[in-house]
C-alpha cells in the first residue's frame, strides 16, 4: 500500500496526485506499515494532499521512528524531538 502512495505521490507510472497518495498513505499507516506512518507524516508536514500540520506530522513520524524507520527518526531529531 505504502508503495502505492510513493507512485502517486512522486507520479512514478501514474499521474502525479498528492491526494491520491495520501489516501494510500494512510492506508499502508492504518494497516501498522512504519514506511507509510513516515510518507503520511511527511505529506503533513509539507501540506502536499492534506493542509500542513506540524501537530499530525510529528504523531506520524513518532509512531514510525517507534517501529525503527529511520527517516522518521531523522526528522523527529530535525525538530529537536524523541520519539
Amino acid at each position: 500500500m505504502a508503495s502505492r502512495g510513493v507512485m502517486y505521490g512522486f507520479g512514478r507510472g501514474v499521474a502525479q496526485d498528492d491526494i491520491e497518495a495520501v489516501k494510500w498513505d494512510r492506508k499502508a499507516a492504518e494497516a501498522g506499515s512504519r514506511d507509510g506512518m513516515a510518507l503520511l507524516g511527511s505529506m503533513y508536514a509539507l501540506g502536499r494532499g492534506v493542509a500542513q500540520d506540524n501537530v499530525e506530522a510529528i504523531k506520524w513520524y513518532q509512531k514510525a521512528a517507534k517501529l525503527g524507520q529511520t527517516d522518521a527518526q531523522k526528522q523527529l531529531r530535525d525538530r529537536g524531538l524523541t520519539w
